[in-house]
Protein backbone atom coordinates (compact mmCIF):
# COMPACT_ATOMS: atom_id res chain seq x y z
CA UNK A 1 0.00 0.00 0.00
CA UNK A 2 1.45 3.30 -1.15
CA UNK A 3 0.35 5.26 1.91
CA UNK A 4 1.75 2.87 4.52
CA UNK A 5 5.19 2.79 2.88
CA UNK A 6 5.46 6.57 3.02
CA UNK A 7 4.09 6.68 6.57
CA UNK A 8 7.04 4.61 7.78
CA UNK A 9 9.54 6.90 6.05
CA UNK A 10 7.80 10.19 6.90
CA UNK A 11 5.89 10.01 10.22
CA UNK A 12 3.88 13.23 9.64
CA UNK A 13 2.12 11.37 6.84
CA UNK A 14 0.45 9.07 9.36
CA UNK A 15 -2.95 10.15 10.73
CA UNK A 16 -2.76 11.48 14.30
CA UNK A 17 -5.15 11.86 17.19
CA UNK A 18 -5.98 15.56 17.28
CA UNK A 19 -6.56 16.81 20.80
CA UNK A 20 -6.34 20.59 20.46
CA UNK A 21 -9.20 22.47 18.91
CA UNK A 22 -10.79 23.70 16.95
CA UNK A 23 -10.66 20.68 14.67
CA UNK A 24 -12.14 21.02 11.21
CA UNK A 25 -13.71 18.16 9.34
CA UNK A 26 -12.92 18.55 5.67
CA UNK A 27 -15.31 15.93 4.36
CA UNK A 28 -13.61 14.47 1.34
CA UNK A 29 -16.20 13.10 -1.07
CA UNK A 30 -14.28 12.94 -4.31
CA UNK A 31 -13.11 9.60 -5.72
CA UNK A 32 -9.99 11.26 -7.17
CA UNK A 33 -6.75 10.38 -5.43
CA UNK A 34 -5.55 13.98 -5.24
CA UNK A 35 -8.98 15.45 -4.59
CA UNK A 36 -8.14 16.71 -1.12
CA UNK A 37 -4.79 18.30 -1.90
CA UNK A 38 -6.49 21.71 -1.72
CA UNK A 39 -7.58 20.94 1.85
CA UNK A 40 -4.01 19.88 2.72
CA UNK A 41 -2.59 23.11 1.30
CA UNK A 42 -5.13 25.22 3.21
CA UNK A 43 -4.37 23.30 6.42
CA UNK A 44 -0.67 23.99 5.94
CA UNK A 45 -1.11 27.67 5.08
CA UNK A 46 -3.32 28.39 8.11
CA UNK A 47 -1.92 25.75 10.52
CA UNK A 48 -5.35 24.17 10.89
CA UNK A 49 -6.16 21.02 12.83
CA UNK A 50 -7.98 19.00 10.20
CA UNK A 51 -9.52 15.63 9.61
CA UNK A 52 -7.86 15.38 6.22
CA UNK A 53 -9.22 11.86 5.72
CA UNK A 54 -12.96 11.94 6.33
CA UNK A 55 -15.77 10.13 4.61
CA UNK A 56 -18.88 8.44 5.96
CA UNK A 57 -19.53 4.72 5.76
CA UNK A 58 -22.63 5.50 3.67
CA UNK A 59 -20.62 7.59 1.20
CA UNK A 60 -18.01 4.85 0.93
CA UNK A 61 -20.69 2.36 0.03
CA UNK A 62 -22.06 4.67 -2.65
CA UNK A 63 -18.65 5.47 -4.15
CA UNK A 64 -17.31 1.89 -3.85
CA UNK A 65 -14.34 3.12 -1.81
CA UNK A 66 -12.89 2.02 1.51
CA UNK A 67 -11.62 3.86 4.58
CA UNK A 68 -8.12 2.76 3.49
CA UNK A 69 -8.66 4.44 0.10
CA UNK A 70 -9.62 7.69 1.84
CA UNK A 71 -6.60 7.58 4.15
CA UNK A 72 -4.24 6.83 1.27
CA UNK A 73 -5.67 9.80 -0.65
CA UNK A 74 -5.01 11.98 2.39
CA UNK A 75 -1.44 10.64 2.72
CA UNK A 76 -0.73 11.46 -0.92
CA UNK A 77 -2.28 14.92 -0.55
CA UNK A 78 -0.34 15.63 2.67
CA UNK A 79 2.87 14.60 0.91
CA UNK A 80 2.16 16.69 -2.20
CA UNK A 81 1.29 19.72 -0.04
CA UNK A 82 4.40 19.20 2.12
CA UNK A 83 2.10 19.19 5.15
CA UNK A 84 4.15 18.90 8.33
CA UNK A 85 1.44 19.42 10.95
CA UNK A 86 -0.62 16.56 12.40
CA UNK A 87 -3.87 15.63 10.71
CA UNK A 88 -6.57 13.14 11.56
CA UNK A 89 -8.54 10.38 9.88
CA UNK A 90 -12.24 10.19 10.75
CA UNK A 91 -14.25 7.02 10.32
CA UNK A 92 -17.40 9.06 9.86
CA UNK A 93 -21.02 8.10 10.57
CA UNK A 94 -20.27 4.59 11.79
CA UNK A 95 -23.43 2.62 12.52
CA UNK A 96 -22.29 -1.01 12.61
CA UNK A 97 -19.52 -3.10 14.11
CA UNK A 98 -18.35 -3.96 10.60
CA UNK A 99 -18.07 -0.25 9.70
CA UNK A 100 -16.10 0.36 12.89
CA UNK A 101 -13.76 -2.59 12.34
CA UNK A 102 -13.01 -1.44 8.80
CA UNK A 103 -12.25 2.10 10.02
CA UNK A 104 -9.94 0.84 12.78
CA UNK A 105 -8.12 -1.57 10.46
CA UNK A 106 -7.63 1.21 7.89
CA UNK A 107 -5.89 3.42 10.45
CA UNK A 108 -8.56 5.93 11.47
CA UNK A 109 -7.74 7.96 14.56
CA UNK A 110 -11.17 9.48 15.15
CA UNK A 111 -14.54 7.76 15.15
CA UNK A 112 -17.96 9.34 14.68
CA UNK A 113 -20.68 7.05 15.99
CA UNK A 114 -24.00 7.57 14.21
CA UNK A 115 -26.82 6.51 16.51
CA UNK A 116 -29.66 8.24 14.68
CA UNK A 117 -31.45 4.91 14.02
CA UNK A 118 -31.34 4.04 17.72
CA UNK A 119 -32.45 7.54 18.71
CA UNK A 120 -35.69 6.93 16.83
CA UNK A 121 -36.33 4.03 19.22
CA UNK A 122 -35.45 5.94 22.37
CA UNK A 123 -32.68 7.52 24.43
CA UNK A 124 -31.72 4.26 26.16
CA UNK A 125 -31.16 2.53 22.83
CA UNK A 126 -29.03 5.43 21.60
CA UNK A 127 -26.90 5.45 24.76
CA UNK A 128 -26.52 1.66 24.66
CA UNK A 129 -25.31 1.84 21.03
CA UNK A 130 -22.84 4.62 21.86
CA UNK A 131 -21.40 2.51 24.69
CA UNK A 132 -21.26 -0.59 22.47
CA UNK A 133 -19.37 1.21 19.70
CA UNK A 134 -17.05 3.03 22.10
CA UNK A 135 -16.17 -0.15 24.01
CA UNK A 136 -15.52 -1.99 20.75
CA UNK A 137 -13.26 0.86 19.61
CA UNK A 138 -11.28 0.62 22.87
CA UNK A 139 -10.94 -3.14 22.43
CA UNK A 140 -9.83 -2.89 18.80
CA UNK A 141 -7.42 0.02 19.34
CA UNK A 142 -5.78 -1.57 22.38
CA UNK A 143 -3.20 0.84 23.80
CA UNK A 144 -3.50 3.25 20.87
CA UNK A 145 -5.14 6.59 21.58
CA UNK A 146 -8.20 7.70 19.63
CA UNK A 147 -10.91 10.34 19.76
CA UNK A 148 -14.62 9.98 19.17
CA UNK A 149 -17.85 11.89 18.84
CA UNK A 150 -21.54 11.11 18.46
CA UNK A 151 -23.67 12.07 15.48
CA UNK A 152 -27.41 12.54 15.80
CA UNK A 153 -27.97 14.34 12.52
CA UNK A 154 -29.05 11.59 10.14
CA UNK A 155 -32.70 11.75 11.16
CA UNK A 156 -35.74 12.70 9.11
CA UNK A 157 -36.66 15.50 11.52
CA UNK A 158 -34.92 17.80 13.97
CA UNK A 159 -34.06 16.27 17.33
CA UNK A 160 -36.04 17.97 20.09
CA UNK A 161 -34.10 19.02 23.20
CA UNK A 162 -36.46 17.13 25.53
CA UNK A 163 -35.49 13.90 23.71
CA UNK A 164 -31.86 14.45 24.74
CA UNK A 165 -32.35 15.41 28.39
CA UNK A 166 -32.03 12.80 31.11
Amino acid sequence: MWGQDFQVQIPCLKPSVLSKGPILGLGYRSPWVLGNIVQAKIAKEYSLNVMLAQQSARELERTKRTFRDVIESAVISAYEANLSIPWGADGDHLKTEDNLKEAVNAGCTHFTYDVSDELKKGLKEAVDKICELYNLTKKLKGDDNFSSEVSLDETESSTKIDKLSI
